[in-house]
């Protein structure tokens, strides 16, 4: 598999991981460290990353504006 491949899949993998994240953040209380072990993040700075860099707010920021 080239390079290029693999790390379009990664990708692809993570745009579906913070998508759940993003329905996990608006429709439960859970901690925000639980959300992203849940979703396969074992690196809450990394999903933070991720997330930020997907919606362009913190999961933090993405929750209280949702349920604003």
């Amino acid at each position: 598999m080239p390079f290029g491949e693999k790390a379009f899949q990664k990708q692809q993998g993570n745009d579906y991981r913070l998508e759940v994240a993003a329905k996990l953040l608006t429709t439960t209380s859970d901690d925000i460290i639980n959300i992203a072990i849940n979703t396969g993040f074992d690196n809450l700075s990394y999903f933070n990353r991720c997330f930020k860099k997907k919606y362009g707010i913190t999961p933090g920021k993405y929750r209280k504006d949702a349920r604003d």
